[in-house]
């Protein structure tokens, strides 16, 4: 037995990937752009809206209290996506490989932003996602260099080593003060 099968197409096209996770959180904001961010709420959210547009594609994923659409609870990462492998039947998980890692980190503080952006630095994930909030846009654009830089030098060791592969990046910063989200890519 070869384990679950999986639309391989899918992996090969992190840009789409990441145009649905940025989907997934504009239409959060829309939904909750008059009460603000609610840390559980939009968790929920964030990670039930993007497991079901991933179910089709016969992934498994993975989120913090186990939300809508979400196979399992919190694994290595607030979310995560896993195709070719089910943690549910370990016997299939050495054929697993992470197509979407993500983080989201309400606190505003540098160390708080830093300790979870981190996890998304040394995993092989196809696509990482930092979703996080600032008081306004000079503070979120200063947040998003900051963290672009070290996605950007992450992918170069990574190629400077060798891979083929590298991992891309969306970083998507709520501004509470615009009341929107602002995207990033690295890719």
């Amino acid at each position: 037995m070869s384990g679950p099968q999986v639309n391989i197409k899918l992996m090969l096209k992190p840009i789409a990937i990441m145009k649905i996770i940025e989907a997934t959180l504009d239409a959060i904001a829309r939904r909750d752009r008059v009460s603000g961010v609610k840390t559980g709420d939009w968790k929920r959210g964030i990670s039930s809206g993007i497991a079901k547009k991933f179910r089709s594609y016969r992934c498994k994923s993975y989120a913090t209290g186990k939300p809508r659409y979400c196979d399992g609870p919190e694994w290595l990462f607030d979310f995560c996506t896993l195709f070719g492998g089910d943690l549910n039947e370990k016997r299939y998980i050495n054929h697993a490989k992470i197509l979407i890692a993500g983080e989201m980190e309400w606190n505003k503080r540098d160390d708080f932003i830093d300790e979870d952006f981190c996890k998304l630095l040394v995993t092989d994930a196809v696509v990482c996602f930092f979703a996080f909030q600032q008081r306004n846009s000079e503070l979120a654009q200063r947040q998003l260099g900051r963290l672009e830089n070290a996605a950007l030098n992450r992918r170069k060791r990574l190629r400077n080593i060798g891979h083929s592969k590298l991992p891309v990046f969306l970083l998507s910063c709520w501004i509470e003060q615009e009341k929107r989200f602002r995207h990033r890519r690295i890719s």
